[in-house]
Parts: C-alpha cells; structure tokens; sequence
C-alpha cells in the first residue's frame, strides 16, 4: 500500500506543472501575457517540487545502495570526486 500511495504522490507532483503550463497556454492565447508569465513561473517552481519528490523517494527506496555521508560510494581508487581533476 506504501508503494502505491508514493506513486500516486509523485504522479500528482508531476501533473501539477502540466496543469500550470496549460494554464500559462491559455492565459497568452488570450493576450494576457503577464498571468501567461506568473503560470509558467508557477510552473517552473512545480518542476523542482517534482524533482525533489522524486529524489525524496528514489532515497527511500534505494537508500541501502547509498554509502558514505554524502551518498558517494568509493571506488577502487578512493571516493568518486578523487578521480575529478583539479583545477586552479
């Protein structure tokens, strides 16, 4: 029951810019480009809410394959970020 009520959430979380985005469409089809503009910010803002849904429950589902304080898992040759070059 857990999975499907997470499912849900995230498919609300996703809908929600889509419903602004067509609401952003029919406020400019009708000339009102200010309150076109104010729905894809709404729309915008819906977007990252949606990401950080779904990063919020891709942790809880895989947070047994995550190592280390910052979720880095280390590879043969230390952590991930040894193997960036450094630049000054």
């Amino acid at each position: 029951m857990r999975q499907l009520s997470a499912a849900d959430t995230l498919v609300a979380a996703i809908r929600r810019p889509l419903d602004a985005l067509d609401g952003a469409a029919d406020e400019a089809a009708n000339g009102r480009l200010g309150r076109a503009k104010l729905g894809l910010l709404v729309a915008a803002n819906g977007l990252i809410e949606a990401f950080t849904a779904i990063d919020a429950e891709f942790a809880r589902q895989y947070r047994t394959f995550t190592a280390g304080p910052d979720g880095l898992r280390p590879d043969r040759h230390g952590t991930d970020t040894d193997n960036v070059p450094q630049t000054q």
